[in-house]
């Protein structure tokens, strides 16, 4: 999946639109125009702000890109008055994990996702 359960696959120019309409949302773009990645921060409580949609384009994983573009975001969160960013992650989504770890994020609560083959949603937390 893209960017989640809901998010059609392909992702259509109509879903991206609409997401735009509710949230700030970036988009990496390589030499070419083409997407390479694409992530929203949606304000929450004072003070905190969640990471989500953040997806590398299929055509662009395994590239080390994620990681290099989560330490993009980090700054962006905190420039933008961030002191807490959060995230959630689906259990079998490994590689996510590893990278959201890899930069300090931290496991803070889960739920069951019925969704994921997992069985299991994540609520990572990373303090700024």
């Amino acid at each position: 999946m893209w960017v989640g359960a809901m998010a059609p696959d392909p992702l259509t120019s109509a879903w991206i639109c609409g997401e735009f309409e509710k949230y700030n949302h970036w988009v990496w773009v390589d030499e070419s125009g083409a997407i390479a990645g694409i992530f929203a921060l949606v304000p929450r409580e004072e003070g905190s702000m969640r990471l989500a949609r953040f997806a590398v384009a299929p055509e662009k994983r395994g590239q080390q890109l994620a990681k290099g573009f989560v330490q993009e975001i980090i700054p962006l969160a905190r420039s933008l008055g961030a002191k807490q960013l959060s995230l959630a992650v689906y259990g079998s989504n490994r590689i996510a994990r590893h990278v959201y770890e890899s930069v300090g994020f931290q496991i803070a609560d889960e739920r069951a996702a019925q969704e994921d083959p997992s069985g299991v949603n994540y609520q990572m937390r990373l303090s700024l």
